[in-house]
């Protein structure tokens, strides 16, 4: 990326980067395993197991990008390592999973079941709208001063980061799940 010839997109890019990998596996993760009748216990094994390590990982990820990025970027990236990153993935991931196991157990196996056709529902239209805010801030920029090169880079690295995620077939495999479960253990990260 030093040949890109806008310093600030490489800056731009690198932090967005750097935000995907210091967080756990959360998000979306375990509606998009739900809706594709992957392995709910897995995916929300592995949203567990990062949660966990986040604390030491995410800080240490974000830290060693703020060494590669520059000016306020890097004391950012730095900031935001040193200030609370435990509290917010706690508040934000492990809580929800948390209340959402508790759940699960109170409502019982036979009920689930049947409401899983209203959840898978309810759970696209939370993917939704995890995802508007954020478009709907950048569109407009986007439309209005599109730059087709700045784009096309983000369209390529999307697709790299897309095929990354295929890596949740051989983890799966490697943790034991059938070869339909697998497939969708990371893919929706």
């Amino acid at each position: 990326m030093k040949l890109w010839h806008n310093p600030e997109e490489v800056q731009l890019i690198l932090v967005g980067l750097v935000f995907v990998a210091a967080m756990p596996i959360a998000g979306s993760s375990t509606a998009w395993t739900q809706n594709a009748n992957g392995n709910l216990a897995l995916s929300l094994g592995l949203v567990l197991l990062t949660m966990f390590l986040s604390p030491l990982l995410s800080p240490l990820v974000l830290h060693a990008v703020g060494f590669m990025a520059t000016g306020d970027y890097s004391e950012d990236l730095h900031e935001l390592a040193s200030n609370g990153v435990g509290t917010f993935l706690g508040t934000w991931v492990i809580l929800p999973s948390l209340l959402g196991i508790l759940t699960n157990r109170f409502i019982g196996e036979r009920r689930i079941e049947m409401m899983k056709p209203y959840v898978k529902l309810i759970n696209y239209c939370v993917l939704v709208l995890l995802n508007y805010p954020n478009a709907s801030l950048t569109l407009p920029a986007v439309v209005a001063e599109p730059d087709i090169g700045f784009l096309a880079l983000i369209l390529v690295i999307t697709i790299a980061l897309c095929l990354v995620a295929f890596l949740g077939i051989p983890v799966g495999r490697i943790l034991g799940s059938e070869r339909d479960e697998s497939r969708y253990c990371l893919a929706s990260e």
